[in-house]
């Protein structure tokens, strides 16, 4: 993300991965189990996401991960920060498991260099068909407003990716005239949707573009956003999202900040994660029980979501927690 790429870059001599977030996604279930809670009951008020303690990933710097299940392996891409002289770089890794709970780090799948050349980061991925389709935030060199967008790598296995030179989508519109990233790839019905942040230079807000083919996306909602800021929690941004779908109804897991102190950067606000849910994918409700975890302090953590439903049937949240790497939110009944 262009902005916090930016203002966190100094975490990187204290973690070997850094950064901040990225598309969140994978593939859709229906998610209909009678015999554990869904976002249905949290709705209700008759379930909540409660945090276990448990870490991941610590030792390798694992946050900000977009995860798909394939033939009984979790394979969760995150975002990874390293320094090449005084140029600052963020690319792709991977991360395996089999529980959801130990995770082996498989290293870089995605590096940061031309076409993509400064950012090749904030993944978010699904499978279709045995292809394997990766949609990253994409920068050149230069941090200028208005450079880079939304380009797309494809794979055939999850471990070897060819990224294609031409991004997807690139800033357009008033709203997302700095920047645009954070990508989300979701697929319904036979269309293919990209959810996205726009930042105008103080705010980010959420958009999306769909089509039949990721080569030919047209902006929805009139190339208006979808998800706005708040009042409260999530006054100052709205960034990565996880999406699934449960019934009838699309659930949307996605950060959000205060805005940015006067003099300061975001990494100065204050951070959460909360929920909304839609019919259509345009309409969006947000959560009245927002935020779901607590707001940090100050500074970066409760952000980064990504729902995962782990082989014991639960449905997870996983989030960069405050130390910043990876904790996870399980969906109990009250």
């Amino acid at each position: 993300m262009y902005w916090r790429f930016v203002c966190v870059i100094f975490l990187f001599c204290g973690l070997s991965a850094c950064g901040g977030s990225g598309g969140g996604g994978g593939n859709s279930t229906s998610l209909n189990q009678p015999s554990v809670p869904g976002l249905a009951d949290l709705w209700e008020g008759k379930a909540e996401f409660v945090e276990d303690g448990v870490q991941f990933g610590s030792s390798f710097g694992m946050h900000f991960t977009s995860s798909v299940w394939s033939e009984g392996v979790l394979y969760s891409y995150f975002i990874n920060t390293s320094k090449t002289g005084s140029l600052f770089l963020s690319s792709t890794y991977l991360a395996q498991s089999t529980d959801g709970i130990n995770f082996s780090n498989y290293g870089s799948v995605l590096e940061a260099r031309p076409p993509i050349e400064r950012i090749a980061s904030f993944p978010s991925v699904w499978i279709e068909d045995g292809t394997w389709y990766m949609v990253v935030e994409g920068s050149p060199a230069s941090f200028a407003p208005g450079l880079g967008g939304i380009y797309l790598a494809t794979s055939s296995d999850g471990l070897t990716w060819g990224p294609h030179a031409t991004p997807i989508l690139v800033p357009s519109a008033d709203w997302e005239r700095v920047n645009i990233g954070t990508p989300t790839i979701f697929r319904d019905n036979g269309k293919w949707y990209v959810f996205y942040h726009g930042y105008d230079g103080s705010r980010l807000n959420v958009g999306f573009a769909s089509g039949d083919d990721l080569f030919a996306l047209q902006y929805g909602n009139e190339h208006r956003p979808v998800l706005e800021i708040g009042t409260d929690w999530d006054s100052g941004t709205i960034g990565k999202r996880s999406i699934i779908k449960q019934d009838d109804w699309y659930y949307m897991v996605y950060e959000g900040s205060t805005p940015a102190p006067a003099g300061k950067d975001f990494g100065f606000a204050h951070w959460s994660s909360g929920l909304a849910r839609s019919r259509d994918l345009v309409t969006w409700e947000k959560y009245s029980g927002n935020p779901i975890f607590p707001q940090t302090v100050r500074g970066f953590g409760y952000d980064g979501p990504e729902f995962i439903r782990t082989p014991d049937n639960i449905l997870n949240i996983y989030f960069r927690n405050t130390s910043g790497t990876t904790s996870r939110a399980r969906l109990q009944a009250k």
